[in-house]
């Protein structure tokens, strides 16, 4: 049986499961997640209703007004909003339909076939390979979406300075990480939990702390670097205004640069 999920090489119906529903899904724990993660869906998309009505109101509040804010700041802040959260409820939807529709089928579909290619018996190939699979059946999805965010709705509002070779460049490298780090994190997780015995959160959980505490020193140094330039700050007059409230503040500041976040977004 694999860990995730409990999946069986053959997958059978069981009394538990919903009938015409395929590969054996269903039960009490699988209804209580449909059920727990469409209410959270659906209580998200009315606090976003909420807000979109605000961003299409028109007269600006006098605690903006305060601030010494401009009216047409504030009306070009307000459609920027209203066009960024109408995208972001219309994929809302689409991704949850779409989850749904793969945790139904989908999934255990790519379980059934990782295991008839890797053998029931190799539990870590067999969830590496449905993982990638899984992965890239959303991939296109997302790709779309971010697509569409950067290059139409951050364009139209004059943000987005990311070229198509950027975003693609950026994709790739993210991918080849991603890959990079699960390949050897996802085995070593299987055998721990099967090491671990009853016990095994316990010793998940401080794997887990281990690796975030890692990564606090991985991903500056090593990571972020492959997608951002970094170099000292070379505002001499801010870096010193900056050195001085961290030693007001006791903070142990060593180093200080400046990245290159712009060209991707103004």
């Amino acid at each position: 049986m694999g860990l995730l999920t409990g999946w069986p090489g053959s997958l059978s119906l069981t009394s538990q499961s919903m009938p015409g529903l395929p590969y054996g899904i269903g039960g009490p724990y699988f209804w209580s997640f449909v059920s727990f993660s469409g209410g959270m869906h659906l209580f998200t998309q009315y606090l976003e209703l909420r807000q979109l009505r605000k961003n299409r109101e028109t007269k600006m509040p006098d605690e903006v007004k305060a601030l010494g804010v401009e009216e047409k700041t504030f009306l070009d802040a307000q459609v920027y909003q209203k066009d960024r959260r109408c995208f972001s409820m219309a994929c809302s939807w689409v991704n949850f339909a779409f989850s749904k529709f793969c945790l139904i089928s989908v999934n255990p579909a790519m379980w059934k076939f990782a295991v008839g290619m890797c053998g029931a018996e190799n539990e870590c190939k067999c969830t590496l390979l449905w993982m990638f699979l899984t992965s890239w059946i959303e991939k296109p999805l997302n790709v779309a979406e971010s697509l569409y965010k950067n290059f139409v709705i951050e364009e139209k509002h004059g943000f987005n300075k990311m070229t198509y070779g950027l975003f693609f460049g950026d994709l790739v490298k993210s991918e080849l990480l991603s890959w990079g780090l699960m390949v050897p994190l996802i085995p070593g997780l299987i055998k721990l939990v099967r090491w671990g015995g009853k016990r095994f959160y316990l010793y998940a959980w401080a794997a887990s702390q281990a690796l975030t505490f890692g990564f606090m020193w991985i991903y500056p140094n090593f990571i972020q670097p492959l997608f951002n330039k970094f170099e000292p700050l070379k505002d001499e007059e801010l870096r010193d205004k900056i050195g001085a409230l961290a030693a007001e503040e006791e903070f142990p500041l060593t180093k200080l640069f400046q990245v290159d976040g712009s060209k991707r977004s103004s």
